[in-house]
């Protein structure tokens, strides 16, 4: 992957700690489900737009631009209801759980598009031309990623107990401590970073960073 550059080509903004109505922190998982929903049947055509994005990659070193458009609107979105009602966790074997969420009030629009007016903002430099080839092979852009899977796994744990912190806190509070926001926040940065990454939308490594 080339170097990573002072400015990181993928930037999300979220606005500060803010209050929240208690009763829709409350049924804040269940009212993210239609999101959900609707995301799982993206997340299917996602997936083999990132296939044959990196076989392109690999033979022409070109993301068509129209399936890049499709997959930075996916992330947007994805993120977008991350940020408001957490990220599904399924085990089929066991149980269904939430991860993160409950860092903005504001309900997210059912759009790829850009949301300027709400409060969690996923900014992609959008890279057609002049793809990294060797790292446009999907398998490879995996394993180069591994260590921040498994750094993102073991804080993973500790978010998922954040969350709930984050739940019963913003039910009794009406919002969450700052602390707990830039806890939730800065992981949700990173992990959206990563994930940018892996689904080819640039080349560049992503920072080990929380900011």
């Amino acid at each position: 992957m080339t170097a990573m550059d002072p400015e990181y080509p993928v930037q999300l903004e979220i606005d500060p700690a803010a209050s929240q109505n208690r009763l829709t922190v409350f049924f804040r998982p269940i009212l993210a489900i239609p999101h959900w929903i609707i995301l799982a049947f993206l997340g299917i055509a996602a997936f083999f737009v990132w296939l044959f994005a990196s076989l392109s990659i690999v033979v022409t070193a070109r993301y068509p631009e129209g399936l890049l458009r499709f997959s930075t609107g996916f992330a947007r979105w994805s993120t977008r209801v991350s940020a408001y009602g957490g990220t599904l966790n399924t085990d089929l074997e066991t149980y269904i759980s939430v991860t993160g969420g409950f860092l903005t009030d504001k309900y997210p629009p059912f759009t790829l598009g850009e949301a300027a007016d709400y409060p969690v903002r996923l900014h992609v430099q959008q890279q057609v031309e002049g793809r990294n080839r060797l790292t446009g092979f999907f398998p490879v852009r995996i394993i180069m990623l591994i260590p921040h899977f498994i750094v993102l796994a073991i804080l993973g744990i500790v978010v998922s107990l954040a969350t709930i912190v984050a739940w019963l806190g913003g039910t009794v509070l009406g919002g969450l401590p700052e602390w707990l926001h830039n806890f939730i926040a800065g992981y949700t940065r990173w992990s959206t970073r990563v994930g940018v990454c892996a689904g080819l939308l640039v080349d560049e490594y992503p920072p080990f960073s929380f900011n």
